[in-house]
This record gives C-alpha cells, sequence and structure tokens, in this order.
C-alpha cells in the first residue's frame, strides 16, 4: 500500500502509516527553485509528499497521484527502488534524480531532488509540476495538448553510469486534460526571436526576447543558445535564459569573425540568421516537425534575420593622441611595470628596479617573504622567492610591491596557488602581507587580492571576489610607502575619462573558461562599477585616453581586438585594423604606443612585428623587435619599449629595450 499525501515545498520521510489519498492539486503559481537545482512546488493547498510505506517489490516501481489533471498540476510521484538507501544512509548524489515528462529518452527531463524513508530502505518521493506550456522532445516541439504522457524517474541512484542515455528506471501514466495552448499546434508558430537593433556593426550587443519550447529544467529551463548564420557549422554567439513559461532573454555581440570552409574570416557585411539552438539524443537525420530544422543532433529555432554593417576602419579614427595609456594589471604575465621613470621587474629572489629610466638597476632582496606568508596562514611552494609580479613605489626610494603565488599551510601544495599583495618599506630587509579589507571574505584561504596600482601621491591595492573579480572594487591606499593602509577608492586618470583597470582574478587558472578583469568607470555618484572587460587568458590589454570623453580598448587576441568608445566607457564600439599580413585574422599582441601608432604581433607561425601608424591604411613590419616574440608583454616607458624573455625558466629574465624612436620600418 502506499501512503500517500499532495506534494509541496518539503519532502519530509514518513513513518509508515494507514492510506491516505490525495485529491488533485493545481499549481497557480509557477514552481519556485533554489540555487541547488531542486525545485520547489508552490501550488495552492499543496501538502507534503512522503514515502510510501508499501511493500517490497522485484523492480523499482512509482506511483502518480493525482493520475490526472491540467496544466501546473503538482504530481506527487511516490515509489521504490532495489537496493535504494534509507534516508539516514543516503548520500548527496542519492538525494537527487531526474524527473521525465513525456519519456525520458527524448522528453522534457527535470532534475529533483528526492526523499527517502526513515523507515524502510528503498522507498522514496519526489515531485513534479505539469509543463504549462509546450517542450521540445528529439522529434522536435511538441504542444501542450490533452492526452496521456508517460512520467518517469531516472538517474535514482543506486544506477548504472550513463543513465541520463538510458529508459526510465520506472515510469507511470498521466492524463493531461484542459490543455488549451496554441503554442506548437498546426499551422501555429513554435518558437519566436526578436532582436533590438536589428541591424548594427560587429561588437554591437544585440537585446534577444521571444518565446520557444521548454529545455531540460535544472532549477530553471537550460535555456537556449544563439548561433550566428545557419550553415553546417553555425558559430556560437551567446546564451539566452528561459522562464517556466517559456519565455525567453538574453543579448549577444555581433561577432567580429566567423568560421567557414576557409577558416576564420572577417565578418562581412550583409545579411545574416539569428537562431536558438538546442541538442537532442534522437539521432543525427531524424526528422523533426513543427517549425524547426535540423543540423546534425541540433535543433534550431526561430531563424531571425539581422543585417551587419561594416564596422569603422582604423583610418577612419584619423590622426589621434592617446593622453594615457594604461595596461591592463595582468598579475601573472611577470612582465615589467613602470610609474613614470620608475620601472620594476621580478627576478628569482627579488625584485629589479629602476628610478632612471632603465639607466641603473638594482635589486630589492625577497628573503623575508617566507616569513611574512607563514604569519598570514600561507607557504612559499618548494621555497620559491620569485614574485610574479612587481611594482615600486616612484615616491619612496624603499618601497616595492609585489605579488606572490603562495599556497595554503600547512599543506604547503598546489594547486590552488593564491595571489597575495606583499609590500616592503625598508628596502627589502622585511615583508608585510598587505592587510585584507573587512569587506573581502576568504574563501578556501583566498584573500581576493586583485594588484596594485600608482595613483596620485600613493599606490592602491585592489581587491574582489577571487577567480572572476567582476564587481565594484574594493581598495586600501597607502601614501606612505605601504608602511599603512587605509580604506579608500580609485584615482581618475589626470586627464581623459575616469575609468581605470579593476581587480585581475586572483587564483591561478587553467583558462577552460574566461579569466576576466574588469574596466571599472565612476558614474555622476562617485561610485565605481564595471564598464566593461576583458578576457586575461587571451592575454594583457590595453585602455588608452583619446579625448576627455573618447577611450581605445585593445586585447589582441579577444574577438574584439580594438574596441573604442565616444561616452566615456558607458557603450563601445568595434573598429576594424585592417590585418597585418595578408590571411590573417586577429593579432598575437595589439598595443597602442605613445605616439598613436598600433604595434602588432602576427599570428604563429610567423610572428612578425608590424607599424600601423595614426590614419594608417597599411601596416609595415617593424626591425628590432624578434626577441619580443617571446615576451609576455611589453612596456613603453620613458621613451623606451621594454620586454622581457625567459620569464618562467627558472633563471633570471633577460632584459630588453629599444628606443621608440628607433621603431622603423624594413
Amino acid at each position: 500500500m502506499l501512503a500517500l499525501a499532495g506534494c509541496g515545498d518539503q519532502l519530509s520521510p514518513a513513518a509508515p502509516g494507514p492510506v491516505t489519498t490525495a485529491t488533485a492539486t493545481t499549481a497557480t503559481t509557477a514552481p519556485t527553485s533554489s540555487a541547488s537545482g531542486t525545485a520547489a512546488a508552490t501550488g495552492a493547498g499543496a501538502a507534503t509528499c512522503t514515502p510510501p510505506a508499501g511493500p517490497v517489490t522485484a523492480a523499482a516501481a512509482i506511483h502518480l497521484n493525482p493520475a490526472s489533471g491540467g496544466p501546473g498540476t503538482v504530481i506527487c510521484i511516490t515509489g521504490y527502488l532495489p537496493g535504494g538507501p534509507d534516508a539516514a544512509h543516503a548520500s548527496e548524489e542519492q538525494r537527487n534524480a531526474t524527473i521525465c515528462w513525456d519519456g525520458c529518452t527524448g522528453g522534457l527531463t527535470e532534475s529533483r531532488q528526492v526523499a527517502w524513508s526513515a523507515g524502510r530502505a528503498g522507498f522514496f518521493a519526489t515531485h513534479l509540476t505539469v509543463p504549462t506550456t509546450a517542450w521540445l522532445t528529439s522529434d522536435g516541439p511538441e504542444p501542450l495538448a490533452p492526452g496521456a504522457y508517460r512520467v518517469g524517474v531516472q538517474c535514482l541512484s543506486p544506477t548504472a553510469g550513463g543513465c541520463a542515455l538510458q529508459p526510465a528506471q520506472a515510469a507511470a501514466s498521466f492524463r493531461l486534460t484542459g490543455a488549451a495552448s496554441r503554442r506548437c499546434g498546426p499551422g501555429q508558430p513554435c518558437a519566436t526571436l526578436t532582436l533590438s537593433p536589428t541591424a548594427a556593426i560587429p561588437g554591437t550587443t544585440v537585446q534577444v526576447s521571444g518565446w520557444a519550447p521548454l529545455t531540460q529544467i535544472i532549477g530553471q529551463p537550460m535555456g537556449y543558445t544563439l548561433v550566428f548564420d545557419q550553415g553546417s557549422n553555425p558559430p556560437l554567439v551567446g546564451q539566452v535564459s528561459q522562464r517556466l513559461d517559456g519565455t525567453i532573454q538574453g543579448s549577444f555581440r555581433v561577432p567580429d569573425t566567423v568560421y567557414g570552409r576557409k577558416g576564420q574570416t572577417a565578418l562581412a557585411a550583409g545579411r545574416y540568421t539569428v537562431a536558438l539552438e538546442a541538442f537532442f539524443h534522437g539521432g543525427v537525420g531524424k526528422p523533426v516537425t513543427r517549425g524547426a530544422y535540423v543540423v546534425g543532433n541540433r535543433l534550431l529555432l526561430a531563424p531571425t534575420p539581422l543585417t551587419v554593417s561594416a564596422a569603422p576602419t582604423w583610418a577612419s579614427l584619423g590622426t589621434i593622441h592617446p593622453l594615457v595609456i594604461q595596461p591592463s594589471a595582468d598579475l601573472f604575465a611577470g612582465g615589467i611595470t613602470a610609474a613614470g621613470a620608475t620601472l620594476a621587474y621580478c627576478v628569482p629572489g627579488g625584485v629589479r628596479v629602476s628610478r632612471d629610466g632603465g639607466k641603473t638597476w638594482s635589486t630589492v632582496p625577497a628573503a623575508g617573504v617566507g616569513a611574512a606568508a607563514a604569519r598570514a596562514g600561507y607557504a612559499l611552494q618548494r621555497g620559491a622567492t620569485a614574485c610574479a609580479s612587481a611594482l615600486a613605489d616612484p615616491a619612496h626610494p624603499g618601497s616595492v610591491y609585489a605579488t606572490f603565488g603562495l599556497v595554503t599551510a600547512p599543506c604547503h601544495c598546489a594547486p590552488p596557488y593564491f595571489m597575495v599583495g606583499m609590500v616592503t618599506s625598508d628596502g627589502g630587509q622585511t615583508w608585510q602581507v598587505v592587510p585584507q579589507p573587512a569587506a573581502i571574505k576568504p574563501s578556501n584561504g583566498d584573500r581576493g587580492f586583485g594588484g596594485f596600482q600608482a595613483q596620485g601621491g600613493g599606490v592602491a591595492a585592489l581587491f574582489g571576489s577571487g577567480f572572476r573579480s567582476t564587481g565594484a572594487p574594493t581598495v586600501e591606499v597607502s601614501t606612505d610607502g605601504g608602511r599603512t593602509w587605509t580604506a579608500g577608492q580609485l584615482a581618475c586618470p589626470a586627464t581623459g575619462p575616469c575609468v581605470r583597470w579593476g581587480p585581475a582574478p586572483s587564483q591561478v587558472s587553467a583558462c577552460m573558461t574566461s579569466f576576466p578583469q574588469p574596466l571599472e568607470s565612476r558614474g555622476a555618484s562617485g561610485a565605481w562599477s564595471p564598464a566593461t572587460q576583458i578576457d586575461l587568458c587571451q592575454g594583457a590589454g590595453q585602455v588608452a585616453a583619446l579625448s576627455p570623453t573618447e577611450l581605445a580598448l585593445l586585447s589582441g587576441r579577444a574577438a574584439y581586438p580594438l574596441q573604442v568608445s565616444h561616452d566615456g566607457g558607458r557603450t563601445w564600439t568595434d573598429v576594424a585594423p585592417p590585418a597585418p599580413a595578408p590571411g590573417q585574422v586577429g593579432f598575437n599582441a595589439l598595443v597602442m604606443l605613445p605616439d598613436g601608432a598600433l604595434l602588432a604581433a602576427s599570428q604563429p607561425p610567423s610572428p612578425t612585428w608590424s607599424l600601423l601608424p595614426p590614419g594608417g591604411t597599411a601596416w609595415c613590419t617593424v626591425n628590432g623587435l624578434s626577441s619580443a616574440a617571446q615576451s609576455t608583454s611589453l612596456t613603453a616607458a620613458d621613451g623606451r619599449l621594454w620586454w622581457l624573455t625567459g620569464v618562467f625558466s627558472g633563471q633570471a629574465p633577460a632584459l630588453h629595450s629599444l628606443a621608440l624612436s628607433g621603431l622603423t620600418c624594413a
């Protein structure tokens, strides 16, 4: 026998008891969901769905209560799984399962939490809310229509691997009544997509809205990807979110380049198509109906036209004169930093510093870093005292700021590494960890440190959220060479729009996903907020002020290597510099020089450096930069171009420089 009650917000095991029967419960509002992906029904009159107290059976079985109802009905699913646990012995994995509507192979699947019986092993309870709109199957969109539908349970542990591709472990029939949906019916549209604007240039953000059948649900529907054009391999351009009523919303940026039969090419002006994309398990070539078409094992819906115009060219910007150029604060690249004529870079055991534009150099020792790390609960990996990046205080000769990749004590092992900011104010005799602001909450030892910046008469230490520091920064400022720190803010540059780089991510990433560093902008209220961002996995970047309101953003390997803002960073426009070499698309590196010229390295295997003057239409090959092809970054300071080679060799890197006036074309 089954002890049943209506399903509700909680799934609580109950002791065996008398048989009860629940009445049909119809949800009046959409289900809510938690961050863990466990949906909870909020139907009117919903009660608790408890595991049954029925007999042990030879095979898995489920029971539905009610067994019929209209859209939005909350179904209490109770059953038995041979070998299943009881509540006291269920692992976290065993507390979750997949519930299927319209079959587990190709139907609508939803991740749900399972409650196991406290008294009898193998008995469980969960629930499902009947869809209120059409859904996506391996045969295409399925309209919400009256009739019998299979409700199944899948991936209920213990089960074999690959359970998501297997039939249901147990299933029962539910009869849908009173369904009256015009979505996806014969002759009716089954997906809509609205783009705003409908005409744009590469780099423009296009807002997306519309409706589509439901997809797999994990807390909320999985949504759809957006693809550009509709060839055999349409490129992905974005992702849209979806609500339980099927409405979709999102945005994407018009791509700068596309992949085709000839590889990566610049996007030409013309008329293109944007479509919604979803994957299915039905197999290649399975017929698809009701307004969708198939490419391989992908369903594409709602193809919508988009007119693309050519992006502005570099030459159209005319002669520019950058007011100030800010390089991004990559904590890991190990390049040269400059604050006026004060230069610094990391070497094993210390920091090399020059305070006269590179004419003379001295080494600030880092022997005291290990003791300072230990006091803060960190340890040096294998005792190494090589920093990852460094900044010399231009106003205090004895003060140097450096970032070290540390590991947590007492493990002394990696991964993970954490980038931690340290300072010496006595020429390297002693080191201290920069104090952590109260607003930063450490996670697994991570201080959320995001780099040092020289500003005004002091130095700012930036802190963010750790791996993805994309929020407004928390800033500590020192004006006495790092001896004391007080809460502060980023300072506007001396000229140009009020924008500065925000905190760089402070955990080492394998670059499996993006590794963003925000560009912060100060609003009229004085608050700082991200204006845009770059991906440090695609290399370092620069932002250059071109006028009191104009900015140029450079990131050579990004999808949009050169962008311009005419409103202080609120909106950005893609600019298309000519390719540095025939057949080239994109750049291995791209920087702006103090005279406004662009310096670019072409993509491997031929790392040639090229120069493009302001307003120019053609690149020329530069003499004397062959060794810079192996550098992590280039720095222009005090009339020279500086770079390092051999940064990660374990030895002292080799220092190179060339007078900016000596950058001549071959």
